[in-house]
């Protein structure tokens, strides 16, 4: 028993030995030197690839105004005991003996950035190299390409071929131009629609740049914008139907709120709605735009998807050879089915005869408790000109949900000066106007209150857009151009006072040298 006492006592002595420095064998024990490494900035870092350099100067002191971390030592601080390391590891690790990268072996770092933009813990290890002690801390660093936020502006060059520009909001706000230049598509014309499909929390395939043009459809790399001739929906669809080889994409419900993408699409195109979950690979079946699902015969859809903008569920496809709205109640559904009419409603989902679709736009609205967006219609007959405003957001688990009627407009037309079709449009989302341009005069109808604004802003009006992913309901991108400064985008802030119509330039939000601007699209 004795024996086995001293056995344990020599063993916790070798414990203490370990946090303990002995002074060349003599009995007199000293604490170890202790570092500590402490006062990250808060948030961590961020930085653009191959645009930034990382520069992190550790002090020995807490300094509020320069906010670089602090390293202290117990004893010794003479430089030459120690020794460095910067090393990034993806953002799940916590450990840095996890595969990573080494960015410096310096008491500072000074690091081009040439990671690829992705989340990383950032270590720092300091050695002491009289002791083989290592100690060490992390914080965070976000490594951005330059055009993972800001808006894409698709629009046509001088020479009447299409081209796009950025005003890349990453960092610092800048612009980038010809981002299609030397991409791989060959010459298109008749620049349509820019679509970016929202984002997801983790870098999947699903998530695209897409540009519709006269000359056809494709998606892009969103770092490097390269294309090729196989980057289609022809070549993601698997379809029993006849196909020509080029379907061309005229809308998508991809995004919602935030940007962020949904894992359902809806993807459509002249003539074709096409559906997907992606929860497996983005591939398309047979399309969705037919009143039966036995019928080969799809209808000629209207070129926009209506639904709710903060959480899509529940799709409605305008049929322009019916002139009627239908359901697509789940986005791999393979039929639609019409709604239906009941009297004293609002307005009517089949049309009366002559009346057709010449404008959709899903808002911020919230009127009726619509509280996923409520979306509009702006209809025509040879009569007049109306307003459908109404609610697409529907529980699918409840096979008797259908979308919801909230009102019914019709325009005067003594008063909505200038108003036709073949013009642009936007409805606001938190006041009753419908915005509409013509040459370099800005129009806005209340279509309640029926009272007609307008404004010269000088130049030719080639778009507009309110906001639609929730920086600020009120905000209004306007799209010019003149042969001085060609393309124009102008971000404005459309006043709250009803009883006027006043739209406030945003400080320093104004670009020129831009393309023709056909259309924007946001990415955050």
């Amino acid at each position: 028993m004795r024996k086995l006492i001293l056995i344990l006592w020599a063993g916790i002595l070798s414990v203490f030995s370990i946090s303990c420095y002995d002074d060349e064998g003599s009995n007199d024990y000293h604490s170890i030197n202790e570092v500590k490494i402490s006062d990250w900035k808060k948030g961590g870092y961020t930085a653009i690839f191959k645009s930034d350099t990382l520069k992190i100067t550790p002090l020995s002191y807490l300094d509020t105004v320069r906010k670089e971390p602090v390293i202290q030592f117990t004893e010794d601080s003479d430089p030459s005991r120690y020794e460095y390391e910067w090393k990034v590891v993806a953002s799940s690790s916590t450990d840095d003996r996890d595969k990573g990268i080494i960015l410096g072996t310096e008491r500072n770092l000074r690091y081009f950035v040439d990671l690829k933009p992705d989340s990383y813990r950032l270590f720092l290890k300091v050695k002491d190299t009289k002791t083989d002690l290592i100690w060490k801390s992390y914080t965070s660093l976000t490594v951005l390409s330059v055009t993972d936020k800001g808006f894409f502006v698709l629009g046509e060059k001088e020479d009447g071929t299409v081209g796009m520009d950025m005003i890349s909001m990453a960092k610092d706000t800048i612009v980038l131009k010809n981002l299609l230049e030397g991409n791989g598509l060959p010459e298109l014309r008749g620049p349509m629609r820019v679509m970016y499909t929202g984002s997801h929390y983790s870098e999947t395939p699903a998530m695209k740049l897409w540009i519709s043009t006269e000359s056809g459809s494709y998606y892009l790399d969103l770092t490097s914008f390269a294309s090729g001739p196989m980057n289609t929906l022809r070549s993601m669809t698997y379809s029993g139907f006849p196909m020509p080889d080029m379907l061309n994409v005229v809308d998508m419900a991809a995004k919602r709120y935030y940007t962020s993408m949904t894992m359902s699409r809806v993807m459509m195109t002249e003539d074709y709605v096409f559906g997907a979950s992606l929860y497996s690979d983005e591939n398309y079946g047979n399309p969705s735009n037919r009143m039966d699902v036995m019928s080969e015969k799809c209808f000629r859809p209207f070129p926009y998807i209506f639904t709710s903008i903060i959480n899509p569920s529940g799709w409605i496809i305008y049929n322009t050879d019916d002139h009627c709205f239908t359901l697509l109640k789940s986005a791999d559904g393979l039929s639609v089915t019409q709604l239906q009419d009941n009297i004293g409603e609002a307005f009517p989902w089949i049309q009366p005869a002559g009346r057709i679709c010449i404008y959709g736009e899903n808002t911020f609205n919230t009127v009726g408790g619509s509280s996923n967006g409520n979306s509009f219609a702006l209809m025509e007959d040879q009569q007049n000109f109306y307003v459908y405003q109404f609610y697409c957001s529907i529980r699918n688990y409840v096979p008797s949900d259908m979308p919801q009627k909230r009102a019914g407009y019709t325009i005067d037309k003594s008063k909505a000066t200038g108003l036709r079709s073949g013009l642009l449009y936007a409805f606001a989302s938190r006041r009753s106007l419908l915005l509409y341009a013509d040459g370099q005069i800005l129009h806005a109808y209340d279509y309640v209150n029926h009272i007609h604004y307008e404004k010269d802003l000088g130049d030719q009006i080639t778009f507009i857009k309110f906001d639609p992913y929730g920086n600020n309901y009120d905000e209004l991108m306007v799209g010019t151009y003149n042969a001085a400064e060609k393309g124009i985008v102008t971000r404005y802030l459309l006043g709250t006072d009803l009883d006027s119509f006043e739209l406030e330039p945003l400080k320093d939000c104004r670009w020129n040298g831009l393309v023709k601007v056909k259309d924007i699209d946001y990415r955050q």
